[in-house]
């Protein structure tokens, strides 16, 4: 069934409505601040163009300290959990993209379940999980002797990352997994077939259809 054009655009409308508002605005409106004195007691001042960036970057900002220490944990983060998301998700969407029709919806439902829950009650959720003292994994390793004493997995580093990546993943990763089930479902299945015929195995498969045909999908 062809879809008119209108309607399609009303379905658009809300979201780029939202878009607009709760993020381009917001962002173009910091760029523009962040080129003015500013302060919270009188707002926005003269212009002073890049000083500030200076200032936090290479001047004597009370704030430069934190920046590049946020800014190191960003990068830090980032390495902990892109690969596991990006490989992870490909992993998942060509397993369960592989299972019979008739279970393959409730694979996806239930990998997507995640993502539906908000921010708020995965935080809270992983807080009662490991929190060092009364956490319900802890209690649970030291009943079956696998550690003596609490794990501050929240409080204390190497552990604090491995909450914070595990979180992280298991919140996302099936959002991830259904963009790559769309685009699998995008390839034609005549490729598949032709490859088959010229005797291609699965890994020549993946390496030279599967992949380039799902190289623009953006997580």
């Amino acid at each position: 069934m062809k879809v008119k054009k209108s309607t399609a655009f009303a379905f658009v409308v809300p979201f780029l409505v939202f878009f607009a508002a709760f993020w381009v605005i917001p962002f173009v409106y910091g760029l523009y601040i962040s080129l003015h004195k500013y302060s919270f007691a009188v707002g926005r001042q003269e212009f002073v163009g890049l000083k500030n960036y200076a200032r936090i970057l290479v001047g004597d900002s009370i704030h430069k300290e934190a920046f590049y220490l946020g800014m190191g944990n960003t990068i830090k983060f980032v390495i902990c959990t892109v690969p596991v998301l990006v490989l992870g998700s490909l992993a998942l969407a060509l397993i369960v993209n592989e299972l019979p029709e008739s279970v393959k919806r409730y694979y996806r439902a239930i990998y997507f379940a995640s993502y539906s829950v908000s921010v708020t009650a995965v935080a809270s959720t992983f807080v009662w999980l490991m929190k060092g003292t009364g956490g319900y994994l802890n209690n649970l390793m030291i009943k079956l002797g696998l550690i003596s004493a609490p794990i501050y997995w929240l409080e204390k580093e190497p552990f604090v990352w491995i909450t914070l990546t595990v979180a992280t993943i298991w919140w996302t990763v099936g959002y991830n997994m259904m963009l790559y089930i769309s685009a699998l479902n995008e390839i034609d299945e005549q490729m598949y077939e032709a490859a088959r015929v010229d005797g291609g195995g699965y890994w020549k498969t993946l390496i030279y259809i599967t992949l380039p045909n799902i190289n623009g999908v953006s997580i």
